[in-house]
């Protein structure tokens, strides 16, 4: 005999776009532990332990090991914050994680009254090695993505990004991907996102 199941989705929901903030200081659950930083984002995937099945997932910087499935945290460096009054940042901990895994964070966004345009700002450190962030985003749903700008590599220090979203739809999503291209190299985080 078969069994009727129900499966109840936990889908990000859009916010308008006109003066959102993440500092990425209290995350909440959504799809496992503390994945999220509020119920506009989708972290995909929701968990991982790099150093067991070589994928990893994005998490506030000092909680990957208890709600993440990181195995430590290496990679790490201080400050863990780009500026005054923010404690904490979002990383994607690729310090053991396998060459080639792409670990994205999503942003649904409601573009309209954008004018058709918005430019998205963060803040971003990575102090050495291969790995680069992309920005993407999509203006259909996550159908299609589009990268937005040119890789991120190497920055010493905590350095301002700036990339512009041409997009005045209800249905917009913006993709942090963190693309994974050595062991051992330290982990991108992201800091203060404003739009």
């Amino acid at each position: 005999p078969s069994a009727n199941y129900t499966v109840n989705m936990n889908n990000p929901t859009y916010v308008a776009w006109g003066g959102y903030t993440q500092n990425f200081e209290s995350w909440t659950s959504v799809c496992n532990s503390l994945d999220v930083p509020d119920t506009h984002w989708k972290n995909t995937p929701a968990v991982g332990n790099n150093s067991t099945n070589g994928i990893t997932s994005w998490r506030r910087e000092d909680q990957g090991v208890t709600n993440g499935g990181w195995p430590n945290l290496n990679g790490t460096y201080a400050p863990v914050f780009s500026t005054g009054g923010i404690a904490h940042s979002a990383m994607c901990q690729t310090y053991n994680a396998t060459s080639g895994n792409i670990n994205d964070l999503d942003l649904y966004l409601d573009c309209t009254g954008s004018g058709g345009s918005l430019t998205i700002n963060f803040y971003e450190i990575n102090t050495s090695g291969t790995d680069v962030l992309k920005v993407l985003y999509s203006t259909n749903g996550g159908l299609t993505f589009t990268q937005s700008g040119a890789n991120i590599g190497v920055n010493a220090t905590w350095a301002l990004q700036a990339f512009t979203i041409p997009s005045a739809s209800a249905t917009t999503i913006v993709r942090s991907e963190e693309h994974t291209s050595e062991l051992q190299s330290p982990c991108n985080l992201v800091c203060r996102l404003l739009l």
